[in-house]
């Protein structure tokens, strides 16, 4: 996060050479030429952090908005803000810089404040408490410029002279030594030229009064730009070169810009972040094009982001959450131009989000907004349900698949295995139709694979395949359906935490994936890549495969349990007391009576066919829909009602079409709007709707299909979880 020696009055603006700097342009923070007639409304600083954006206006007030689980926002709350929120009532703020979860800030008197995460111990207030409101460092008043990252933070002071604190795994502190923490500014070097200074998460570079450019930390893949990838205590020159203006520092790699407006980049490439066309990486500066109108520079995560001369914008590297702002969610290699306009001033690249200031002192942000750092007054979580999209043909529902009515299968949400099965690893952040058939009869995700079922009984799966779960006797991923085996007789499929279990038409059941705690019930701990026949009995009737437990149902009503009995899933005679598994299928109780099964991380809830719903199993944090011990080790009935018809993780519809809710309550994903309980621990009422056809839950994210066919999701918006293109921000919106 780059920052510039500048003199403590702002007010005008005028670049006269590389050493009299007073736009600041950083890695998270970009600063735009305030002018003298300038609206106070006009924003001229901004920085992004890890999940949190903060900007300072052209009347010196301070703002902040995003992730504020630290106190990172300076609000004196630690609640999450989805748009600008003014800090304190001070208007003499001059620069900023956003870490991951902290912030550091400068005000015209040369004072220096910090705020948010200090589990390191680098506010430099001999504390190692969180702080949710600006705290000064010292009482020096010298202080020209600042750059926080990731646990540590850098400044410069009028003089010259470079101060570094916080963590320093990694020697990025530039104090000869990898000593954990230093709690207070500590000069580094007693040179007293340095021009600016740029922190990134595990490496610095800076740039000296004469043009010099220097680096040290972390070096492994090349981005300190020396040649080697051997790490750097001290600042390390790079280069015999003396025209250098400008420095970024990203993750892993780093751009700078020359006197003659030329753009150089090394380090990491996997990405395309350092935009040369490949994905090689460079250990040393290497120019980029041939062009020499670059006028600045910002480095993320694995993007690199910067603006030229004529006010154009252009972006490289990862485009996962949209964050290069092109209107996709593909990498690329070599510079994008953003748009048509020409009027941007300066632009700031995090990990997620990217935000660009814009000549008419407003600014514009894109990218991933789960925490609302977008600035937009959205965020990617829902509270309550919303409708994904317009269709009402929807009837098959898992997780983060459907099935329409036409048979056509759609898929969304992360693809980091190719788990969407469109081909690609990119994720989708709305549903997505896989193929072309229209013959889908069910369908089953694991964590990173799915399975399902066609109306002929084939079998098909895709997605991770590292232990096996695809069952196609490898374990290669597959990015597509891909049909095992050639039977034509299943009738049921489901998929667990990296194993599959399924039933044929006559009865038998099959296992195939990861066993290490016995969940396949073949009577071993071994993993097996195909499907294997779990006994000889032929009068099952559909099975559920959760965590590390399998729960399956007979024909006569019975159920029956294996695998992990940790949490007392399957052991109900006596208390756990240590980890023990169960490799083949135990029958639970005497009754004979069970209609529908869920198996969720620790419990397991069932629903009887005289409506009755029961669970069993570890009760931390409400799990079982009842206050009671930490384990419940027999089936308890939930409640007094007889009305209930089918159950989801923590999720269950009654007769009447009403939906219920109980347990954790994280990222809100029970959908209880007007409850702010944290925990629920019995069965209350989603709203007041009631006409709930279906609904799945795992892992805090809710979809649910209605009577009418429509779809809706709630929840933690990860990755584009909720189907409705509200995860990230794939163009820049205007913020005014």
């Amino acid at each position: 996060m780059k920052i510039q020696r500048e003199s403590n009055r702002i007010s005008t603006c005028t670049l006269v050479s590389f050493a009299i700097i007073i736009c600041l342009t950083a890695m998270a923070g970009i600063t735009g030429c305030t002018d003298k007639n300038a609206s106070d409304t006009r924003w001229v600083s901004m920085s992004v952090g890890l999940f949190h954006t903060v900007a300072i206006k052209s009347d010196g007030s301070l703002y902040a908005w995003g992730y504020n689980g630290y106190g990172q926002l300076g609000d004196g709350t630690t609640a999450s803000k989805a748009a600008p929120v003014r800090i304190g009532s001070d208007a003499d703020w001059a620069s900023v810089s956003a870490g991951y979860y902290h912030t550091a800030a400068i005000k015209k008197d040369g004072s220096l404040y910090v705020w948010g995460n200090n589990t390191a111990c680098y506010f430099g207030d001999r504390t190692c408490e969180h702080r949710t409101i600006p705290v000064r460092v010292g009482a020096d008043s010298d202080w020209a410029s600042v750059s926080a990252n990731e646990n540590h933070t850098l400044a410069i002071k009028t003089d010259g002279s470079l101060f570094a604190w916080g963590e320093n795994f990694y020697g990025h502190l530039g104090n000869d030594t990898f000593e954990n923490s230093v709690e207070t500014p500590s000069r580094i070097g007693a040179d007293s030229d340095w021009a600016s200074v740029s922190a990134g998460p595990y490496h610095t570079t800076a740039i000296k009064t004469d043009g010099s450019l220097y680096a040290w930390g972390y070096n492994l893949v090349g981005q300190l730009g020396d040649g080697t990838t051997t790490d750097k205590t001290t600042p390390t020159r790079i280069g015999t070169d003396y025209d250098w203006t400008s420095v970024s520092s990203g993750d892993f790699h780093t751009a700078a810009i020359k006197k003659n407006g030329s753009l150089y980049t090394w380090g990491i490439n996997y990405a395309g972040q350092l935009g040369d066309g490949t994905i090689i990486e460079k250990t040393i500066p290497t120019r980029m094009g041939t062009e020499n109108t670059w006028a600045s520079v910002s480095t993320g995560d694995a993007i690199t982001s910067a603006v030229k001369k004529d006010g154009s914008m252009y972006i490289w590297g990862l485009n996962d959450k949209g964050q290069l702002g092109d209107g996709t969610i593909v990498n690329r290699n070599t510079p994008t131009l953003i748009g048509s306009t020409s009027n941007w001033k300066s632009i700031a690249t995090g990990r997620f989000h990217t935000v660009a200031l814009n000549a008419d002192g407003s600014f514009s942000a894109w990218g991933w907004r789960w925490y609302g750092q977008i600035g937009d007054g959205k965020t990617g979580n829902k509270k309550i349900h919303s409708r994904i999209g317009t269709d009402s043909d929807w009837a098959i529902l898992d997780l983060l698949a459907a099935i329409k009515t036409d048979g056509s299968l759609y898929t969304w949400g992360n693809n980091s295995n190719g788990q969407v099965g469109d081909g690609t690893t990119v994720d989708k952040s709305s549903p997505t139709h896989i193929g072309t058939d229209t013959d889908w009869a069910s369908i089953s995700s694991g964590p990173f694979h799915r399975v399902a079922l066609k109306t002929d009984g084939t079998l098909y799966t895709w997605g991770a395949n590292h232990y096996g779960q695809l069952g196609d006797g490898t374990t290669l991923d597959k990015h597509i359906p891909t049909r095992v085996g050639v039977d034509s007789d299943w009738i049921s499929v489901s998929a667990g935490e990296e194993y599959t279990i399924a039933v044929k038409s006559d009865g038998s059941m099959y296992a195939w994936g990861y066993n290490v705690y016995g969940q396949l019930g073949d009577g071993t701990t071994e993993e097996k890549h195909t499907p294997t026949r779990i006994g000889t009995d032929s009068d099952w009737v559909s099975a559920k495969a959760g965590m590390y437990n399998t729960m399956a149902l007979k024909a006569d009503g019975s159920i029956y349990t294996w695998g992990s009995t940790i949490d007392g899933l399957v052991n109900l005679s006596e208390e756990v007391v240590i980890p023990q598994y169960v490799t083949t299928p135990k029958f639970m109780g005497s009754d004979f009576n069970w209609l529908s099964v869920s198996v969720p991380w620790g419990h397991i809830i069932l629903v009887k066919t005289d409506g009755t719903m029961y669970s069993w199993g570890d009760n931390y944090l409400g799990g079982l829909g009842y206050l009671s011990q930490t384990y419940g080790l027999t089936p308890t009935r939930i409640g007094t009602d007889s009305d209930w018809t089918s159950v989801s993780n923590r999720f269950a519809i009654k007769q009447d079409g009403s939906l219920y809710a109980w347990g954790i309550n994280t990222y809100d994903h029970l959908g209880l709007a007007a409850n702010d309980a944290h925990i629920a621990y019995s069965p209350t009422r989603v709203g007041t709707d009631s006409d709930w056809a279906s609904v799945f839950s795992i892992n805090y994210i809710t979809l649910a299909i209605k009577t009418d066919g429509s779809l809706h999701s709630w929840s933690r918006n990860i990755d584009g979880s909720l189907g409705d293109e509200t995860s990230w921000q794939k163009t820049p919106v205007k913020i005014e």
